[in-house]
């Protein structure tokens, strides 16, 4: 993959949202572990498939070309959880987070690392000397539009069922535009950060049910 320059990046996203073929797939209310619907405002963990020694959450990371912004990645262990995060969906409709829709991710404890930056998750800049676009935070939350594209991500179901559904994670900058999707996978060279990849990792949603406390350690 090629470092085209931010202009033309954010020039052919905006022309290709009108050129493309819309998504079909139909949005669903996401559902955590119980069963229940995700809801907007309300914490959550992003958890591993495997339960036991290779359970594993979503974590951060000092970023690789600095400490801050933080690097979004991913982290196995007994037990682990990871830290919490929230989705925002760019439409909220009844307060319920659905499949196949824009929305935004952030952890919701900071600072982390010292970095008193957002936690909004975005896709960061393309790194030549490592082939991958990472993702990282300090993105903007909600005004969907050109400017913010990293920043917009879309949860599909791939498995399960209806009350324990499996999922993955795209990046999809366009509010309906299938083409310019690419799922997210994991870098385990770079530490388990999570980049843009053609191999998805897959995950559950758990409620978070803890009142304070860092849910990282």
């Amino acid at each position: 993959m090629k470092s085209p320059s931010s202009a033309l990046i954010a020039l052919s996203f905006f022309l290709l949202a009108f050129t493309t073929k819309p998504l079909v797939s139909l949005p669903i209310a996401l559902r955590d572990g119980n069963g229940d619907k995700v809801l907007v405002g309300q914490d959550y963990f992003i958890r591993s498939l495997t339960w036991g020694a290779g359970e594993g959450g979503v974590l951060a990371l000092p970023g690789l070309n600095s400490t801050c912004p933080v690097d979004v990645a991913w982290g196995t262990g007994l037990f682990f959880r990871g830290i919490p995060v929230r989705f925002s969906p760019v439409t909220d409709i009844n307060g319920v987070v659905n499949t196949n829709t824009n929305l935004n991710i952030k952890f919701t404890e900071g600072p982390l690392f010292g970095c008193n930056q957002r936690t909004v998750w975005r896709v960061g800049d393309y790194q030549p000397w490592a082939g991958k676009w990472f993702i990282t935070t300090d993105g903007i939350e909600g005004e969907f539009g050109p400017e913010t594209y990293p920043n917009w991500f879309y949860i599909k179901k791939v498995g399960g069922t209806c009350d324990y559904p499996f999922y993955k994670l795209v990046h999809c900058p366009s509010r309906n535009n299938a083409a310019l999707c690419s799922d997210v996978g994991i870098s385990y060279e770079y530490g388990g950060r999570l980049v843009l990849s053609n191999t998805s990792f897959t995950f559950i949603i758990l409620k978070n049910r803890e009142v304070g406390g860092h849910s990282q350690e």
